[in-house]
């Protein structure tokens, strides 16, 4: 008779863990709107991820944020919102530590409490849509990653309004940058 032996368990591979749903923190920075007159607008940003992997190297992702403007004393009156999706191609599939490229567009809006108008002070508000491309680093637990993103922020033209008949154009242009700290948790 011939002798056999236990039937080894199947190695989590990417096959078996495709869907993933997490959270982020990170900052975003904008080049300023002249809004208020400062340099740059910089918010701290949490949100949710779904990501779906397709194929061995390529990984989709569906993101929802928000954000507070900071400035050094702290909250400086405005938000961010913002509705992305992005492509990630994985480098190093196999590999518990890998990194990616990523790239996506998004749709963010903005708004500031206290802006000096024609009104006296008011809230202003703009929305336009933005591309991303950067890189990430990931590390994976079994069916926990953990990542690292950075990415360069290009917008499109926008307008906001100040007040009731006062709309300005933003011009549009490479205008900042995104870093990204991310939990992710693969479902199967």
């Amino acid at each position: 008779m011939c002798d056999v032996g236990p039937a080894s368990a199947p190695v989590a591979g990417w096959r078996s863990q495709r869907l993933a749903i997490g959270l982020r923190l990170g900052t975003l920075t904008m080049e300023a709107t002249e809004i208020d007159g400062k340099p740059r607008d910089n918010y701290l940003t949490d949100g949710l991820h779904l990501r779906f992997r397709a194929t061995r190297w390529l990984e989709v992702e569906s993101i929802f944020e928000v954000g507070m403007r900071r400035d050094r004393d702290g909250y400086a009156g405005g938000h961010v919102r913002a509705v992305s999706a992005l492509g990630r191609v994985h480098m190093r599939p196999e590999h518990a530590l890998g990194w990616s490229l990523l790239g996506g567009v998004a749709v963010l809006g903005r708004s500031w409490d206290r802006v000096s108008g024609p009104m006296g002070e008011t809230r202003a508000e703009s929305s336009q849509a933005a591309l991303l491309g950067g890189a990430g680093a990931e590390y994976r637990f079994g069916q926990l990653a953990l990542s690292v993103d950075a990415s360069a922020v290009v917008l499109g033209d926008s307008r906001f309004a100040k007040g009731p008949g006062m709309v300005t154009r933003i011009p549009g242009g490479l205008r900042g940058g995104q870093v990204i700290a991310a939990a992710s948790w693969y479902l199967f």
